[in-house]
């Protein structure tokens, strides 16, 4: 944030070549030139510096979760279809309760399906989740 308010204050000045705060932010801050401009440009774009792109998928699922995969895979394991990961997705994302909830990507599903497949009897969520 520093970079920022010493970069705006410069050009609230009127950027005067003598005065500019560049120089010692590459040397305080290690930084490239053209860094303090670019963090400039996504605070007014923005309004922040955190990424625009934070959020995405949890980190773990809930048992919920867990159990309706596992309902899902064994569905198709019925039926003698695959039960690949985007039906599997997009399936989850219709079950009462998930509805606007983000689904488990790929390898979730994947590995899921793995342990499922791998298992004698009925796999239970806390089983798939003790092994993911």
């Amino acid at each position: 944030m520093a970079i920022v308010q010493a970069y705006s204050a410069w050009i609230a000045l009127g950027r005067p070549k003598k005065k500019s705060p560049i120089p010692a932010l590459m040397k305080t801050f290690g930084c490239e030139r053209t860094y303090p401009k670019k963090l400039y440009d996504r605070v007014m774009k923005s309004g922040s510096v955190e990424s625009s792109w934070a959020g995405g998928r949890p980190t773990e699922f809930s048992p919920a979760c867990w159990e309706a995969m596992v309902t899902l895979i064994r569905e198709h394991r019925a039926k003698h279809r695959v039960a690949s990961s985007r039906d599997v997705s997009s399936s989850l994302k219709k079950v009462p309760g998930r509805a606007g909830k983000k689904g488990p990507n790929y390898t979730t599903v994947q590995r899921a399906t793995t342990k499922a497949g791998k298992a004698a009897k009925g796999i239970t969520a806390a089983y798939l989740k003790s092994r993911c």
